[in-house]
Formats: C-alpha cells, structure tokens, sequence
C-alpha cells in the first residue's frame, strides 16, 4: 500500500505544534482559541434549529457560520504563512488552504475540477459531519453539510476576490458514497437549478449588526 503524507497545512501544524493547550483549559490554534467539539452534538443542534426555527433558516444560519469560520481560517493561515504573497499559482493556495478540512476532522477532500477561467470549483469527499446525521436521522431527502458548504465559498472568494455560492449536488447522509460539492459566481448559476434554488439561503446579519465590539 503506498504512503499517503498528509495535508502540507496539517504537516506544518505539526512540525510547529501550532495546536496547544494553555493555562486555564484553553485549546488554541495558531493562538486563535476554540474547542472540541463532537459530530454527534453538531447534528444534533443542526436538527433541533431546523425542527425548531425551520430548514430554510437553518440552512441559512450554518452556511453564514461556514463562510466567516472560512475567511477567518483562510487569512488566518495566509497571515501566518504569507500564502496570500508568496503563492502566485492559486491552485496551490487554494488545496493548501483546504487541508484545513483534515486538520479540524471536517474530511478529506480533493478538487476534481479547479476552472480559474470558468470560475467552477468542484471538491470531493466523504463529510464526517453527513455520516453521523445520517446514522442518527437516517437517510436525508436533502444535503447536510451547510457549514461546509459555506467554508469552501469562503476559501474561493478569497481566493478569485469574487462573490461565490456552494451547492452540495451530492451528499453521504442522503446515502451517496461521496459529497459533492460545486462552487461558481453567484451570477454564473442557473436560477432554474433545482439545487441552486433549494440550498439557497436568506440574509443573515454580520458581527456588527449583532453588537460586536470589533
């Protein structure tokens, strides 16, 4: 069996022990503090504001945290490793940048389709988020992965500086063997899409419009 080495970002978060634990029970990444988290408890709080608040809604507020947790991630990582300048081959920016999925158990996934003429980006891969929705709903009429669907958007229009939309055409939990998902410009999609059109999502408001002090 042939040797796979890991993700260039997850190589450098060892080599340089980027993830620690710090006094008074603090887990940091790059200094930036976070937490572990289960897939279980995700599903589950995915499900109780759908059942909630409503699908739409949900799908509306998993998307949004996806993009601000991907355009955080990704100038988070150029700004420690100066990618944004030093990398003038976007195609490289953009697989390293999405080895961040590896590092936090998002999956692995790979690009099978990088158009940077088109602006088309299609990614692959088995969501470990979809998995477990599925084992504990069972097989979903609908995709699940919202919040990723929304940090790919964010690490392509960081990446061609354009306004973008993900659409996950398919999907573990709705019993496919892969996810799939496909970004392009906003103004790039067919309106008719029955895809585009079901995972669309409403407006949701930014940290400023919610009180934050930066």
């Amino acid at each position: 069996m042939a040797f796979n080495p890991p993700p260039a970002i997850l190589q450098r978060v060892l080599r340089f022990k980027a993830l620690k634990h710090e006094q008074g029970g603090k887990l940091s990444l790059w200094g930036t503090p976070g937490v572990l988290n289960t897939n279980i408890t995700e599903s589950y709080l995915q499900r109780l504001i759908g059942k909630v608040y409503g699908e739409k809604e949900c799908m509306s507020v998993f998307y949004t945290l996806g993009v601000f947790q991907g355009r955080d991630a990704f100038r988070m990582i150029s700004k420690n490793f100066g990618y944004a300048e030093t990398f003038h081959d976007k195609k490289k920016l953009l697989e390293f940048q999405t080895g961040q999925s590896v590092v936090v158990g998002r999956g692995d996934f790979s690009w099978e389709r990088m158009d940077f003429e088109k602006n088309i980006f299609v990614a692959k891969g088995a969501s470990p988020h979809a998995e477990e929705y599925r084992k504990l709903f069972g097989v979903q009429k609908v995709p699940v992965d919202h919040f990723l669907r929304g940090v790919t958007a964010a690490f392509i229009e960081e990446t061609i500086k354009k306004k973008v939309f993900c659409v996950e055409k398919r999907c573990v939990a709705n019993g496919n063997e892969y996810c799939e998902l496909v970004t392009k410009p906003v103004d790039s999609w067919d309106k008719n899409d029955r895809d585009f059109t079901e995972q669309s999502i409403k407006e949701m408001p930014g940290l400023k419009e919610l009180g934050a002090r930066k």
